[in-house]
């Protein structure tokens, strides 16, 4: 805000430097004189509003709480990074084993017979830890709202066992922790994530949508375009 009061300033100035060249060269000096009185006068009232609003704001509450709302995006942003999604893929006679982390070139790694799958996660991912340092964050009330929507992407209100016909090769299965074994891999109980028949794709989209919108605010609050490492 102060920042912008000062480029208010700044095109008031310019305005009047150009009105009193423009008098100048057209030989009006008789309103030149009064020109300057009213300039001055414009001056005087844009200065008070000023000092007026930084008296206002007198205690840096505004730009405590911007400071704060930057703080909690760059906190998200490392811990959103730092997130490593294995993946386990049944098909035919093979296991397929990946890992990806959260960016805009999720699709990369998979290949696109496997998108429209339905995806299932462990039973213990409700509560695990890496998901709850996220949510957090999100859920402070100073976090912007207009991201929460698109940052939920790993928030679990609920997973849901199938029931039916379970057949593996029709599902993508996910995990924040690495399962090693085979063994313990058939072991695991995997549910859908909140109540929902959601796709690798529908997945993968919501994560892709999370990073453009991250840049998209980190953008629009700094001077200069920043180039974030979220490939």
């Amino acid at each position: 805000m102060k920042r912008i009061a000062k480029y208010i300033i700044l095109i008031i100035i310019l305005l009047l430097i150009l009105i009193g060249y423009y008098l100048i060269v057209s030989n009006e000096f008789d309103n030149l004189k009064i020109f300057f009185e009213g300039g001055l006068n414009i001056l005087q009232v844009a200065f008070s509003v000023v000092i007026a609003y930084l008296l206002y704001d007198r205690f840096g509450t505004t730009k405590r709480i911007l400071d704060k709302q930057n703080d909690l995006i760059i906190e998200f942003i490392e811990k959103y990074r730092s997130l490593g999604i294995y993946v386990y893929i049944f098909d035919k006679n093979k296991r397929v084993h990946t890992y990806f982390k959260p960016g805009k070139n999720v699709f990369a790694r998979f290949d696109i017979k496997y998108i429209n799958r339905l995806i299932l996660f462990p039973s213990g991912t409700l509560g695990h830890p890496k998901l709850n340092e996220l949510n957090k964050l999100i859920e402070n009330p100073l976090f912007p709202e207009e991201l929460v929507p698109d940052l939920s992407t790993f928030k679990f209100f609920s997973l849901t066992a199938e029931i039916g016909d379970f057949n593996r090769e029709n599902f993508i299965f996910l995990s924040f922790d690495r399962i090693d074994k085979h063994d313990e891999l058939d072991q695991t109980k995997f549910m859908k994530p909140n109540d929902e028949q959601e796709t690798l794709k529908d997945f993968l989209s919501r994560i892709r949508n999370s990073v453009n919108s991250i840049e998209d605010w980190v953008n629009r609050e700094t001077s200069i375009k920043i180039k974030l490492n979220l490939e």
